[in-house]
């Protein structure tokens, strides 16, 4: 019989806790950014939605309140951008909380797409170059994070696969049972490190998150 841990579909993402604390993360950061903007650029747009505190700001609100905002009003820079690529942004900006607070699973490749639109709509949107420059180190960091995880995994996973088929002969059974046990182990640990390290990279990505008051 082929091994279990032979047999695991591809790696597509970070072990699930690790990129549910980054979309957490970064929904919060942009969150902020919004309150901030807002009270600094459009305070009666906060004073209409009764945003007074960036705790409650909700980030698919805000996007629709300063779309509305961009259609009705000579809003610079932002009426240029054409619907398709509004949409685009709004799917990935409410798609960000959408993961983070259902607790939704996503590939590495939506992740990304969801940074790149985060990175946009800081930029553009909030124009807070400080929280587009901080979300980008942060996928700076956690794209090469993933690439390390997925090597160590692959690298674990492969010696599994040469030293099973070495040891086919049935009374190898124990050792091949006790070569599973010790290798889903390892695994366990590779992915107990992957998340400390997301969460050493959030903090150094987004330190006004974490500064105690």
């Amino acid at each position: 019989m082929t091994p279990k841990l032979l047999t695991q579909p591809p790696l597509t993402s970070l072990p699930f806790p690790a990129q549910h604390r980054v979309l957490r993360v970064l929904q919060q950061r942009l969150e902020r950014s919004a309150f901030e903007s807002i009270q600094k650029w459009q305070p009666q747009l906060g004073q209409a939605n009764g945003w007074d505190c960036a705790e409650k700001v909700e980030l698919h609100l805000a996007f629709r309140a300063l779309d509305r905002k961009r259609r009705t009003h000579s809003t610079p820079g932002l009426l240029k951008i054409p619907k398709k690529g509004v949409n685009r942004l709004r799917v990935d900006i409410e798609g960000i909380l959408h993961a983070a607070v259902h607790r939704q699973l996503q590939d590495h490749r939506r992740l990304s797409q969801q940074f790149h639109s985060a990175r946009e709509f800081a930029t553009v949107w909030l124009r807070d170059p400080q929280s587009a420059g901080e979300i980008e180190q942060c996928q700076v960091r956690i794209n090469r994070l993933f690439s390390r995880w997925i090597a160590r995994t692959h690298h674990l996973q492969g010696n599994l696969a040469v030293r099973m088929g070495s040891n086919r002969i049935p009374e190898d059974r124990r050792y091949q049972f006790l070569l599973r046990e010790a290798t889903r182990r390892l695994l366990e640990k590779i992915n107990h490190d992957c998340i400390e390290q997301v969460d050493y990279i959030l903090q150094v990505s987004f330190p006004s998150l974490y500064t105690k008051k």
